[in-house]
């Protein structure tokens, strides 16, 4: 399905239009949410992200727990190398 002109333009002017709503909308509420209803907000929002977060592939999570591995050998080689040479991290 295409959009003529007409049609896209119409969509955009829906658009602004409820921005410029929702903008007024925020702006008569400003000051009458408190810091707990603001976190509460926050939770419900990580919340959704969360749950729509794809997992990921095995190829992904094999490519982690190898870069995982290469850091901590490159720890255990920074602390051998510290304990022959008696300095101190």
């Amino acid at each position: 399905m295409t959009l003529d002109k007409k049609t896209w333009q119409q969509a955009m002017r829906h658009y602004q239009e409820w921005n410029e709503a929702k903008l007024l909308e925020e702006i008569s509420a400003a000051g009458q949410t408190t810091p707990a209803d603001k976190w509460k907000q926050y939770l419900q929002l990580y919340a959704l992200g969360r749950s729509i977060k794809a997992e990921p592939s095995i190829w992904e999570q094999q490519q982690i727990a190898e870069e995982w591995e290469a850091y901590y050998s490159a720890i255990r080689t920074l602390e051998e190398w510290r304990k022959r040479h008696g300095r101190t991290s």
